[in-house]
């Protein structure tokens, strides 16, 4: 790992990155095995301290997989049981029945009423991003932030500009083009949850000193 990581930092170019959002951006090249996946990156200015904040307080974490899910690693900054997998709602199913949809788009209607204030983690399915969009733009509860990753060559690369242009400002982190996945989704969170512990961890060193 620690060899893997010197190589990233060795050859990565990190260009106009914020430098906050740098060991997010390393975690996800080593996810994916890719050094140029950095010139696809974008964030809000703001993603780092909203994330933050939000694992601060404790927020929910939703995931629109397992895959997503069985990735995070829990650490003092979140545990095992404020994670939540999309599509395990009961009526999922049987609303993307009735709606002619995906599950992973019906997962955000059955959801919607929840995702005020919490962590959205979106490594898959660009029905479930353009869904979690559409529903901002509608009025819903604004999430604290969107990881959203998601991947293939239909709507992946639509649906992630989507959500750097859109039109009501939510903190995100993405990578542009059709590269995503589960893998990226989790290793972008878990970078998250790093920085943030490590915080914590300063802040509280401090205070021990004052």
């Amino acid at each position: 790992m620690r060899k893997s990581f010197a190589h990233i930092r060795s050859r990565m170019d990190p260009g106009d990155h914020s430098p906050g959002v740098i060991p997010i951006i390393e975690r996800v090249v080593h996810a994916a095995g890719m050094l140029d996946l950095v010139d696809d990156v974008a964030y809000s200015d703001d993603f780092v301290a909203a994330g933050q904040h939000a694992l601060i307080r404790r927020c929910r974490i939703y995931c629109d997989s397992d895959m997503v899910a069985a990735g995070l690693t829990p650490s003092l900054q979140f545990r095992r049981d404020q994670i939540r997998v999309m599509l395990d709602h009961a009526d999922v199913d049987r609303h993307a029945r009735e709606h002619r949809t995906t599950r992973s788009a019906a997962a955000i209607d059955v959801w919607q009423s929840q995702l005020g204030g919490a962590i959205i983690v979106i490594g898959n399915a660009p029905t479930a991003l353009f869904k979690l969009l559409d529903a901002i733009r509608s009025g819903a509860a604004r999430p604290a932030v969107i990881i959203g990753i998601t991947v293939w060559f239909v709507g992946a690369a639509e649906s992630k500009e989507a959500l750097i242009r859109h039109p009501v400002p939510t903190p995100y982190f993405t990578v542009r083009g059709t590269r995503g996945g589960s893998a990226m989704a989790a290793a972008a969170m878990n970078a998250l949850v790093r920085m943030t512990a490590g915080q914590s961890n300063a802040s509280l060193t401090g205070a021990e000193g004052s």
